[in-house]
């Protein structure tokens, strides 16, 4: 039997600091729009898209191979293999970047991103990256020790630590430059990097008292694993940011800024529904690799995706306009355009994960990796045709386009690889409490800050009480809920 107590725990946990970051994130954007210039904000959208690739790519799958393998290993395997990846990938990973700090390296890439004048800030973003791709490699074993209470904290200091050191250093100093922004950011995820291995000192002390070596042919393996998912990753990143290089490429960095708005409270979705598979998933793999019965976990990472994703997709549509005003100013007002047509690209997102969650167990990253190379290469047609005359629309469409192509790929791709259990889904009920909770958040239509927080917060209390109301739960379900909840309140799920 899975421990469902423990991951309704994780559940509860993972969405505190998931609510904690999303404090911090509109702040960020308030700060960074408010206090740079659209020009300056645009750069910043490409250098931190920079990071984002760079760091995707050259991690070579490594935390998907940790998560999904790792779990199965014993102590001393487990302990030797993540640090004969770490090792070799430290190896690889410094030589990589030493090559791009050559002058010539560097000048050219500048000169290639049209972000000339702001060479510092470029090397230190290459800095996070050379942070991130091993503390993310150390932090997913966590994950495949299934300590994913501590992995949601580990994650909240390195998504907000530098945000909380930039509005330290705004209120001390009335302000900061673009470079200070990279500074703060890699102070944040040194810190944060800190943290983790003093968490980690005792399997740490036990590599380099009881190990003592490297191995080689574990990192192999790793390797082996990893490599096809960094199609997956390029594809992904090609989808998820080439349409802001082509942006800026035709458009300039201003058009860049506004659509990075959208896509990024768009995103926003993905990053609440990202949760539920981040959790189940290191419980997949572990029923997985000891044979035990899975397909109830699959069926729950859906429902409890679609849960989050169908209202909040719907909220943010409705709601669009009020919430770019209420985070940045009316100059940003074109953007919603683009989330107009962005909205449904989180939900198949959300469906592709868990396509993918399960050819990943069966190892088939091959077959992940050509439907990821596939919504790439449709991705980049679509840009070159859309982006000169439909600007940010244009954008929004080809990214919408490429996940709906990769749905469908996936979809047949794993097809009998497990059966959806619709009577436990009820997924016409989640629609149907959507839908109503989109109705009368459109009649309220708040006009001032107050009342556009007040809308959002009511949105979700009108949904959680149609949950209940429609009764989307089973009683299993409700019964780990009260487990969670003080008595007085039992009665209302009896």
């Amino acid at each position: 039997m899975h421990d469902y107590r423990r991951i309704t725990k994780q559940f509860g946990i993972s969405y505190f600091f998931t609510f904690l970051i999303f404090i911090f994130t509109p702040i960020l954007t308030f700060l960074l729009t408010r206090f740079l210039s659209v020009e300056e904000f645009g750069i910043y959208s490409i250098l931190a898209a920079t990071v984002a690739v760079l760091t995707d790519l050259l991690i070579f799958g490594m935390p998907s191979y940790v998560v999904t393998k790792l779990s199965g290993f014993k102590y001393k395997k487990k302990i030797e293999s993540i640090f004969s990846i770490l090792f070799f990938e430290f190896l690889i990973i410094f030589g990589i970047i030493l090559i791009l700090f050559i002058p010539w390296v560097q000048e050219t890439l500048i000169s290639l991103l049209r972000i000339e004048g702001y060479k510092r800030a470029f090397q230190i973003s290459l800095l996070i990256v050379f942070s991130s791709i091993l503390f993310s490699t150390l932090a997913s074993y966590l994950a495949a020790n299934r300590k994913l209470e501590l992995q949601s904290f580990i994650f909240f200091l390195r998504t907000c630590l530098w945000r909380i050191f930039l509005i330290i250093f705004f209120v001390s100093f009335r302000g900061f430059n673009l470079t200070e922004v990279f500074y703060m950011w890699l102070a944040g995820i040194l810190a944060t990097f800190l943290v983790l291995v003093i968490y980690l000192k005792k399997d740490i002390s036990f590599f380099f008292i009881k190990i003592k070596k490297v191995s080689f042919n574990l990192f192999k393996k790793s390797m082996v694993f990893g490599l096809p998912l960094v199609m997956v990753t390029a594809g992904a990143l090609i989808i998820t940011l080439a349409d802001r290089y082509m942006l800026n490429y035709y458009k300039g960095a201003e058009i860049t800024g506004i659509y990075s708005l959208a896509y990024s409270l768009v995103s926003l979705i993905i990053s609440l529904s990202g949760i539920i598979s981040s959790v189940l998933y290191p419980h997949l793999a572990k029923a997985w690799n000891e044979k035990k019965s899975h397909n109830i976990l699959f069926n729950a990472m859906l429902k409890y995706n679609i849960l989050i994703v169908i209202p909040a997709m719907t909220g943010l549509y409705v709601l669009r306009e009020q919430i770019i005003t209420l985070i940045s100013g009316p100059e940003y007002l074109v953007g919603a355009s683009a989330i107009a047509v962005l909205i449904t690209f989180p939900l198949f997102a959300s469906l592709i994960l868990i396509l993918t969650n399960s050819l990943m167990l069966k190892e088939k990253t091959r077959l992940i990796a050509f439907g990821y190379l596939g919504g790439a290469l449709l991705n980049i047609f679509l840009n070159i045709i859309l982006i000169p005359k439909y600007s940010i629309n244009g954008a929004s469409i080809a990214t919408v386009a490429s996940y709906v192509f990769m749905y469908v790929f996936f979809h047949f791709a794993s097809k009998k690889q497990f059966s959806w259990d619709f009577k436990f889904l009820k997924v016409e009920r989640v629609v149907a409490a959507s839908l109503l909770m989109g109705i009368i958040l459109y009649f309220i239509n708040p006009e001032i800050y107050f009342t556009k927080v007040a809308s959002i917060a009511a949105g979700v209390i009108i949904y959680i009480i149609l949950i209940y109301i429609l009764k989307i739960f089973a009683r299993q379900e409700y019964n780990i809920i009260k487990s969670f909840l003080p008595k007085f309140l039992h009665k209302f799920f009896r």
